[in-house]
C-alpha cells in the first residue's frame, strides 16, 4: 500500500508500506507551524484510507494566526485613504498558556503605513483562543490601486520564542473605465456627427469598475487640432458606487473654420481624489455618410433597372438600403458621384444573399469592380476602399445569372461614409462698436457695469473667448463674473454681454479687453478698457462672497500666466496642473488659506524647473469640499 501525508497540495512524505503493512515517514522539510496534514492510505482494487493527522509542538506555548478582522469606520472592508484597525486572533496550539504575548505587525508595502504596531494581549491558554483588544491601526495610502494586495508580516512573542506569519490584505479603490463617445446634434443636422460651425452635446459614459465609492468626481474636456468653444453641462458628481455609470455631457461649438475631414483629438479628463483617469477619443469632422434614416434625400442618388428601396433590415440603425428585384440575366444598380479635393477613403457596410458564385453584390468607382460578394453566408461586414483625388462615380449593384435563385436573392448596403470634402463651409466676421469702454469714476468696493457687443457679419457661425483682468470682470446674463467667458454668435447676428470694474486703489486703471475668434481676417481685438477708483468712507476690507478658481490670464499664455482664486473661509487649498496624459506636473498651492483674493504666478515649469511644452494643461483647485478644473494653453 502506498502511503503519504500532504496539506493544501504540498506532500511532506510518502512511501510503500511493508509486508506486514509497517511504515516509517520520514518528513524531510517539515512544516514550519503547527497545522493538519491528510494522511491517506491506496492499494490497488482497495478503498482509499483518509485520516488527519496533527503536527503539534513538543512543549510549551504556541501561537498560530486564527483570524484577522478589519474595521473601518463603514463596511469593514480596507480601503483608500482609510485608518483601518486590524484585530488579529491567535490559537494556542501548544500544551502551556502563553503568558504576557505581545503581537506586532510589519509591512514594506508602499501604500500601507503602520500607525501603531504593537499590542500587549491577554494570557492565552493551551487550547484556546485569544488576541488583541485594540488592535493594530495602519493608514491606507489615497491613491493604492484597486485590488491591491498587501502583505502584513505578523509576529507573536511569547517569553523568548515568536512565531511569524505573512497575511495579506486586498486594498479596494476606485476605476475608471470610459465607453463609447455620443454626439447628440438635435439642434443641428441630426447625423451624429460633428460637423464644422455646428454647436453639439458631447455624452461621455464613464463606469466605476473599482470596488470602492469615488467621491468628490470633476472632469475636465480639450480638443486640440481645431478652434472650439467648450461649456460644462453635467461635469461633476459627488459619488459613483462600484459599478454604477455616469454620464458626463459638455456642450461644444466647432469653429466652422475647420476643414471637413479635419481629424481632430477630444481628450476627457476625470479627477477624483488623488485619482485620474484620461481618454482620447479620436474625432474625423464632417463625415460625409448616408445612413440610409431620410430616405435617399441625403446624396443625389441615382437607380438602374428598378429602384433600390429603404429596407429595416440594417446593421446598426433602423433602414438600410435594398437592391431592386430583377429577374434572371439582369443587374439592378444604385450610384452617386461625388468630387473629392484629395485622397481618401470609402467605406460602408454590407449584405447579401443570393446563388453562391453565380449572383453578385459588386461595387465599383469609375466603372472598375473593386471587389464583389456572393452567397447566403455573407452577413453584415464592413469594407473600405481608397479613392483617389477628383470627381468620382461610387456604384453597387445587384447582378443574377441565368440560373436559379438562392436565399433572399438581393444585397443590403448600409452607414456609407465618403471622402470627405476638407472644404470651409463660410466665414464669420467681426464687429465691435468701440474699440474703449471707460467705466469712469468708481468708489473703492463698488461694482460699476458696462454692456458690450460682439457682432456677426459673417456667414457663418462666428466662436471665440473674451479674457479681462482684475479688476475688470466679464460675464453672461446670469453668470458669476470672471476673467473669461466664451463666445458663440450665429451668421448675421450678436451677442451682448457684461463688463464689471471693481476699484481696489484710489489709481486710474489702464487694461484691455481681449477678444480672440475664427474670424480669419481679425482673429484677435484688444479692447481698452479704463476706469478710476475713488476713496469711500468704509476701510473694513472686501472679502470673497464665493470659494471659487476664476481663472488665469492671459489664456494662451507663453512662458508665464496669472491664476487667479478666492477663498470664502479659511480652509487648505491646492492649485496643481495636470497635462493632457493626467499626469500632475506641478503643485502651485499646497497649503491653508484664509478668506480673501489671491493671485499666484505659473510660469510654464513643471515641479523640477524643466520648461513644460507647448499644449494643453489643466488647472485643478481643491479647498474643501469645493473642487474646479480650468483649461489653459501654452504657446511658445
Amino acid at each position: 500500500a502506498k502511503v503519504t501525508l500532504y496539506s493544501a497540495g504540498t506532500v511532506y512524505a510518502t512511501g510503500y508500506a511493508d509486508a506486514n503493512g509497517d511504515i516509517n515517514l520520514t518528513l524531510e522539510n517539515p512544516p514550519l507551524e503547527p497545522m493538519d496534514l491528510t494522511l491517506t492510505i491506496s492499494a490497488f482494487n482497495k478503498v482509499t484510507y483518509l485520516d488527519t493527522i496533527q503536527v503539534l509542538p513538543a512543549s510549551g506555548p504556541y501561537l498560530v494566526v486564527a483570524d484577522m478582522m478589519v474595521t473601518d469606520n463603514n463596511n469593514n472592508i480596507p480601503e483608500y485613504g482609510e485608518l483601518i484597525t486590524l484585530n488579529l486572533m491567535f490559537s494556542n496550539v501548544g500544551n502551556d498558556i502563553a503568558i504576557n504575548p505581545t503581537v506586532s505587525i510589519q509591512t514594506e508595502d508602499p501604500y500601507l503605513t503602520i500607525i501603531n504596531g504593537t499590542e500587549n494581549i491577554p494570557d492565552i491558554a493551551a487550547n484556546s483562543i485569544g488576541g488583541t483588544v485594540n488592535g493594530l491601526t495602519i493608514q491606507v495610502a489615497s491613491n493604492v490601486p484597486d485590488q491591491h494586495t498587501a502583505s502584513i508580516h505578523i509576529i507573536a512573542s511569547v517569553a523568548d520564542d515568536s512565531y511569524e506569519y505573512d497575511r495579506n490584505l486586498v486594498l479596494n479603490a476606485p476605476a475608471f473605465t470610459w465607453e463609447g463617445l455620443i454626439i447628440e446634434d438635435y439642434l443641428g443636422n441630426n447625423n451624429s456627427v460633428l460637423d464644422p460651425g455646428e454647436s453639439v452635446t458631447i455624452c461621455l459614459p464613464v463606469t466605476n469598475t473599482g470596488h470602492a465609492q469615488a467621491n468628490n468626481i470633476s472632469t475636465a474636456l480639450a480638443i486640440v487640432g481645431g478652434m472650439n468653444v467648450i461649456e460644462p453641462m453635467d461635469d461633476s458628481f459627488s459619488a459613483l458606487a462600484p459599478g454604477e455609470q455616469c454620464q458626463i455631457t459638455y456642450y461644444i461649438t466647432l469653429s466652422s473654420q475647420v476643414a471637413q475631414g479635419t481629424n481632430l483629438i477630444l481628450t476627457a479628463m476625470l479627477f477624483a481624489g488623488d485619482y485620474s483617469s484620461v481618454q482620447n477619443y479620436p474625432i474625423t469632422v464632417g463625415l460625409l455618410m448616408e445612413n440610409f434614416e431620410t430616405n435617399f434625400s441625403g446624396f443625389n442618388w441615382q437607380f438602374s433597372n428598378g429602384n433600390w428601396t429603404i429596407d429595416n433590415t440594417s446593421y446598426n440603425s433602423t433602414h438600410s438600403a435594398k437592391s431592386a428585384t430583377i429577374n434572371h440575366n439582369q443587374t439592378t444598380s444604385m450610384s452617386v458621384t461625388l468630387n473629392c479635393p484629395v485622397d481618401g477613403t470609402i467605406s460602408f457596410w454590407k449584405k447579401v444573399s443570393s446563388e453562391l458564385n453565380y449572383d453578385y453584390l459588386r461595387f465599383s468607382i469609375n466603372n472598375v469592380v473593386r471587389s464583389q460578394w456572393s452567397g447566403t453566408s455573407d452577413n453584415w461586414s464592413q469594407v473600405s476602399f481608397d479613392v483617389q483625388a477628383g470627381q468620382n462615380t461610387f456604384t453597387w449593384s445587384y447582378s443574377k445569372d441565368s440560373g436559379i435563385s438562392s436565399g433572399s436573392d438581393c444585397a443590403w448596403i448600409d452607414d456609407i461614409i465618403f471622402p470627405s470634402s476638407g472644404t470651409i463651409i463660410g466665414t464669420p466676421v467681426i464687429a465691435i462698436d468701440t474699440m474703449v469702454v471707460d467705466f469712469g469714476f468708481v468708489p473703492i468696493g463698488q461694482i460699476a457695469q458696462r454692456t458690450f457687443t460682439v457682432n456677426n457679419n459673417g456667414d457663418a457661425v462666428l466662436i471665440g473667448t473674451v479674457q479681462v483682468a482684475p479688476p475688470f470682470a466679464v460675464y453672461q446674463g446670469n453668470g458669476y463674473p470672471g476673467f473669461a467667458i466664451n463666445i458663440v454668435v450665429p451668421a448675421q447676428s450678436y451677442l451682448g454681454f457684461n463688463l464689471n470694474f471693481t476699484p481696489v486703489d484710489t489709481l486710474t486703471y489702464n487694461s484691455t479687453m481681449q477678444i480672440n475668434t475664427d474670424d480669419p481676417v481679425n482673429p484677435v481685438i484688444m479692447v481698452q478698457l479704463v476706469g478710476k477708483g475713488t476713496v469711500v468712507s468704509n476701510d473694513d476690507p472686501l472679502l470673497p462672497a464665493v470659494t471659487e478658481l476664476k481663472g488665469n490670464f492671459p489664456n494662451p499664455f507663453n512662458p508665464s500666466t496669472t491664476i487667479a482664486y478666492s477663498v470664502k473661509n479659511t480652509a487648505p487649498v491646492s492649485i496643481e496642473i495636470f497635462n493632457v496624459k493626467g499626469q500632475l506636473v506641478r503643485t502651485l498651492v499646497n497649503e491653508v488659506k484664509t478668506a480673501g483674493n489671491y493671485k499666484i504666478v505659473f510660469d510654464g515649469l513643471d515641479n523640477n524647473h524643466r520648461p513644460l511644452a507647448s499644449g494643453i494643461y489643466f488647472c485643478r483647485m481643491q479647498a474643501g469640499d469645493y473642487r474646479q478644473t480650468h483649461k489653459m494653453l501654452m504657446l511658445k
